[in-house]
């Protein structure tokens, strides 16, 4: 539809709704907000746009979806171009007072905060814009704009990642299913701001330290600024984020009313992915995660993954007995397990393939890692030295990852009371922890993740590697028998 016309049918369509509902003055200040376009189908074409500073309005509708464009007439005429209705409707939907405070500044064209508090007014032409970059432009687009651009340290980074953080748990728990279900299993009440900042700096980590190791980032506290920052690095740590975009969609489309119901093949794609995994099988207040935890640890395990997590135990709600737990996890695939310990250290583990009874040897593979999330939040991978990655003895050793039979990086043992972490072992690049290389152990809770396997599929698929120690005739396999002593 060309530029006029589309324009005309969009004031047309936002004055009726101001008339119905608040009377020729309502219409008259709508029109009036549209009308500050002041942009014809020649001069567009001319000019490339002309409102907003080159913006090309025709091209911007021609974006949104006929359902969309509704719901942004609907809202521009609700609001009557004012920021302050803007700055309520915001506000009552929950999204964090500083995310709001940049947007307004954003939409007002000054690209900061709002002198006035948010009480001036604002044209159709800078909304379309601003629902446009954050919604419909890309996760890096939108995120560039929010934080001014990108030429800076990891101060207004962070600010505008806890502001998506917090907007998105508070304006999406009534919708989210999986959200509200995570709130029945104990999430809501393990709720801690601390932790959105910790995921906030295990975030920027990649982006400020890109040479450093996540083990290196977590122990050192001598630079926590790190390296300043330029857009084009932004861009690609945002592209490597997806979780940041998908955040960032999800809270403006409520805000600016575009949230599309008929979403295409794509978007339905990427929901197979979802930034909040729906728990399955859930006990009441079985789990000591909050909800920034369970984003964090699903955006780190594999994609096929993410959508579902299946409850296999917790000692919050069974008995803490080692063979209950071991049986609860084998042949059940990949698995969380999630550790607090009494000084509330939380560490845990990803192990990426089925638990089974290794009869002193390994099962697992290198998409295995370990993780904490007290005292930060960080995931440690596996180094490649050698394939010691799950252990399982119910009667002697207990449960291990990583290091050797007795030593391990991070172990169970089966009086369920104590947690075993040594740093030095070789299977992954651990940091040291305060409090040494044992813990007492307050709470232990596992997950079985993506669908529910066959057992039998997955008894056919363990394969134990046992260390070759054969030495008659002087032979001796070297890198087996060193990869089961260092």
């Amino acid at each position: 539809m060309p530029f006029g016309n589309l324009l005309q049918c969009f004031k047309d369509k936002a004055g009726d709704m101001a008339e119905q509902y608040g009377g020729d003055t309502a219409r008259d200040l709508v029109e009036g907000g549209i009308e500050q376009l002041n942009v014809n189908e020649n001069e567009a074409g001319a000019s490339n746009g002309g409102a907003g500073g080159g913006l090309d309005v025709d091209s911007v509708m021609q974006m949104f979806t006929g359902k969309q464009q509704g719901g942004l007439t609907s809202l521009f005429t609700n609001l009557a171009g004012s920021l302050g209705g803007l700055e309520s409707k915001a506000s009552d939907q929950g999204m964090d007072p500083n995310l709001i405070q940049t947007v307004l500044g954003l939409i007002k064209g000054g690209g900061g905060e709002d002198s006035d508090g948010g009480s001036g007014g604002f044209d159709l032409g800078s909304m379309l814009q601003m629902a446009q970059t954050l919604t419909q432009g890309g996760g890096a687009g939108g995120f560039l704009k929010l934080i001014g651009g990108g030429g800076e340290g990891s101060s207004k980074i962070s600010e505008i990642l806890m502001g998506l953080a917090k907007s998105f748990f508070k304006m999406k728990m009534g919708k989210n299913k999986a959200l509200q279900d995570w709130g029945s299993a104990g999430a809501e009440s393990n709720q801690n701001d601390e932790n959105v900042g910790k995921w906030t700096d295990n975030l920027i980590g990649d982006l400020v330290f890109p040479d450093k190791k996540p083990k290196d980032v977590v122990q050192d506290e001598d630079d926590p600024k790190g390296k300043d920052t330029n857009p084009d690095d932004v861009k690609t740590w945002v592209d490597g984020h997806p979780e940041i975009g998908k955040m960032q969609k999800d809270v403006f489309d409520d805000i600016f009313d575009t949230t599309d119901e008929d979403e295409d093949d794509e978007h339905k794609a990427a929901e197979e992915a979802p930034l909040i995994p729906t728990p399955v099988g859930f006990q009441p207040d079985c789990s000591i995660l909050d909800n920034v935890s369970i984003l964090f640890l699903n955006s780190k395990i594999l994609l096929d993954l993410r959508k579902s997590w299946r409850f296999l135990y917790s000692s919050k709600t069974s008995d803490r007995d080692f063979v209950e737990l071991s049986k609860s996890i084998q042949y059940e695939g990949p698995t969380l397990i999630v550790v607090r310990t009494t000084n509330d250290t939380i560490l845990g583990a990803f192990a990426s393939t089925s638990w089974a009874e290794t009869e002193g040897g390994w099962v697992g593979n290198g998409d295995s890692f370990i993780f904490t999330l007290n005292p930060k939040m960080s995931v440690f991978y596996s180094t490649g030295q050698n394939e010691n990655f799950m252990f399982l003895d119910q009667d002697t050793h207990g449960l291990g990852m990583g290091g050797t039979v007795g030593r391990f990086g991070f172990g169970i043992k089966p009086d369920m009371e104590t947690l075993e972490y040594h740093e030095d072992t070789t299977t992954f690049d651990l940091p040291a922890l305060s409090g040494g290389s044992t813990f007492e152990i307050d709470h232990v809770e596992v997950w079985g993740l993506g669908p529910q396997p066959r057992a039998e599929e997955e008894r056919g698929k363990v394969e134990v590697r046992k260390p070759d120690l054969d030495i008659q005739d002087g032979n001796v396999n070297m890198d087996d028998l060193m990869g089961q002593i260092c």
